[in-house]
C-alpha cells in the first residue's frame, strides 16, 4: 500500500476475519530487493540478464511550496513535502544498497531517476515547456545508460536468436 500521508488504509474483510493493508515501510519504498528475490525465487535456473529500476527522484528534486503571494499555483501541507523527500531518500539508499550488494549485476541493474532540482519548485505537470527544459538534462545524462541497455538487451537477443535458430531440411523434413 501507499504511504499513509498520501492513502488511506486499506481493509479488506471476508465472513470470518478482517485485514488492514498499511505501508509497506522504509524498506520497501523502492522494491528492487523484492522482486530481485521474487526473481530468483520464481525462476531460480534463470540468470538475469538485466534490471530497470525507474525512480521519481531524489530529495533534491522534492520542491518548496511557492510563496503565498502566488495564489494560483497549488500548494502542498509541509508533512506531504517532508514525506515526499523522505521517500525519495529511502528510495536512493536502497538502490544505492542494492548495487553495492549486488556488484555482479554491474552493466546490468539499470537505475534511472532524475537527480536536479528544479530552480525554484515550482514547475508544474501542466506547463509543458517548463516542463520539458526541466527533464532535458535528466535525459541526456542518463543517455549513455539508455545506451548500453539498448546494446545489452539486443546483443542478448541475438544470442539467443542465433543459438536457438533451426532450419528446416525440405528433402529430410526436418528439423537441424
Amino acid at each position: 500500500m501507499g504511504h499513509p500521508i498520501f492513502f488511506k488504509p486499506l481493509s479488506v474483510m471476508n465472513e470470518t476475519s478482517s485485514t488492514t493493508l498499511l505501508d509497506a515501510g522504509d524498506d520497501h519504498y523502492n522494491p528492487v530487493f523484492d522482486v530481485y528475490e521474487e526473481a530468483e525465487l520464481l525462476y531460480p535456473s534463470r540468470h538475469i540478464g538485466y534490471l530497470l529500476s525507474v525512480g521519481a527522484g531524489t530529495a533534491a528534486t522534492v520542491g518548496v511550496n511557492p510563496s503565498r503571494r502566488f495564489a494560483n499555483k497549488p500548494r502542498l501541507p509541509l508533512s506531504a513535502i517532508s514525506a515526499l523527500g523522505h521517500l525519495a531518500d529511502r528510495c536512493d539508499l536502497i538502490a544505492s544498497s542494492f548495487q553495492a550488494q549486488h556488484a555482479d549485476l554491474h552493466r546490468r541493474f539499470f537505475r534511472f531517476t532524475p537527480t536536479d532540482p528544479s530552480l525554484d519548485g515550482s514547475i508544474r505537470w501542466e506547463d509543458v515547456e517548463a516542463l520539458e527544459e526541466f527533464v532535458a538534462p535528466y535525459l541526456l545524462a542518463v543517455d549513455k545508460q539508455v545506451q548500453m541497455l539498448v546494446s545489452t538487451m539486443r546483443n542478448q537477443t541475438a544470442l539467443v536468436t542465433s543459438s536457438s535458430r533451426r532450419h528446416y531440411d525440405h528433402q529430410t523434413r526436418s528439423w537441424s
